[in-house]
């Protein structure tokens, strides 16, 4: 049971500090109650969590495989992912609801919390505003009913923004929970990586955003942006990779402080020597299908 709230992060930790403090100082069948729902949602986020990140890792271990049977078997896998995902999704999200509704001295109705599942991704801001971490991993298929996935890890921290500033206004009229906004979360994953070259991660954008139904003007002029201006984005990444500094964060950490930027988070997770969390390579299966040979922008 240790093993597993440990696993689950600083907020359920906190969570279950907070159930004590209530059981112990107030003892009334009331808190008692709230005490018990608590405990049971922290153990229900964990197992949903193992089960969920044990589906992503057998995902990744065929995502760069193209046969027959194994296409079959990922799209099996994501099917499961997405239901286990949803599934944690929502015992985080009764958590929450049930700790700050606790904290406030009031009872939850029994009714679903709602939350937005997959596709969509699951992120959690910083303060500066600028800066989000998923606390869901992130699974694109490129292309219907496609062997070609990335997998974006749960602990990735991006901006959503790895489209240069000149072209960043295209972005601020599309909010990130859309599809656009798991097209820029990935292509900030692939300028992380670094497993493809920097045109096959360019391409990768376009053909993510032709998929969600952005205009073939709109990902046109992001495309030609990228390719003029994203080389110091590139650049920038691989002198943080090299220097040691995270982008994804690891357990116990991978949750989002109640205050403070990005940067000053990841300067701490260095000075105490932090975790870095589990990213998955991008086959090479995926890079080669968008070289440049065999890439069209109105495809």
């Amino acid at each position: 049971m240790k093993k597993r709230i440990r696993a689950c992060g600083l907020f359920l930790v906190a969570a279950m500090g907070c159930a004590q403090q209530h059981a112990a100082s107030v003892p009334t069948p009331a808190t008692q109650a709230i005490a018990d729902t608590v405990f049971h949602l922290i153990t229900a986020v964990a197992s949903s969590r193992a089960a969920l990140d044990s589906a992503v890792t057998q995902l990744h271990r065929i995502s760069g495989e193209t046969s027959a049977p194994a296409v079959a078997r990922s799209r099996q896998l994501r099917k499961r992912v997405a239901v286990l995902d949803s599934t944690y999704r929502a015992n985080l999200a009764e958590l929450l609801l049930t700790v700050n509704a606790s904290s406030a001295g009031v009872m939850t109705s029994g009714a679903r919390f709602p939350v937005e599942g997959p596709p969509a991704p699951l992120v959690r801001g910083f303060a500066d505003g600028s800066n989000w971490m998923l606390q869901s991993p992130l699974i694109h298929e490129i292309g219907k009913d496609s062997p070609y996935i990335v997998i974006v890890p749960r602990g990735f921290v991006t901006d959503f923004a790895s489209i240069p500033k000149p072209l960043q206004i295209l972005r601020g009229s599309v909010p990130i929970t859309d599809r656009y906004g798991n097209a820029a979360a990935v292509h900030d994953y692939l300028y992380w990586r670094q497993d493809c070259t920097r045109e096959e991660s360019d391409n990768i954008l376009a053909i993510t955003m032709r998929e969600a139904g952005v205009s073939l003007l709109e990902r046109t002029l992001v495309y030609q942006g990228v390719r003029q201006f994203g080389q110091s984005a590139w650049d920038g990444n691989r002198r943080d990779r090299q220097a040691g500094l995270m982008r994804t964060v690891g357990p116990p950490n991978d949750e989002v402080p109640q205050t403070g930027t990005w940067a000053d988070y990841r300067d701490w997770l260095r000075a105490t020597h932090a975790k870095e969390g589990v990213e998955y390579r991008i086959p090479q299966s995926v890079c080669a299908m968008a070289d440049s040979a065999t890439f069209r922008i109105q495809d």
